[in-house]
């Protein structure tokens, strides 16, 4: 784990399907995320559910 700690990733899409797990697992590594989505309730819900 944490083989991502001290990287930054930009995840587009990510309110949803492949770019929801892919933060989701970028974060569980130790990356700080930014969750790029046009439907700000989804970024939400998934910042909340990957505990952003």
């Amino acid at each position: 784990m944490n083989r991502l700690a001290g990287k930054v990733a930009v995840i587009t899409g990510a309110g949803r399907d492949i770019g929801a797990a892919i933060a989701s697992v970028f974060v569980r590594e130790g990356a700080a995320v930014v969750l790029a989505e046009l439907d700000i309730a989804l970024a939400r819900e998934t910042a909340d559910r990957i505990g952003g």
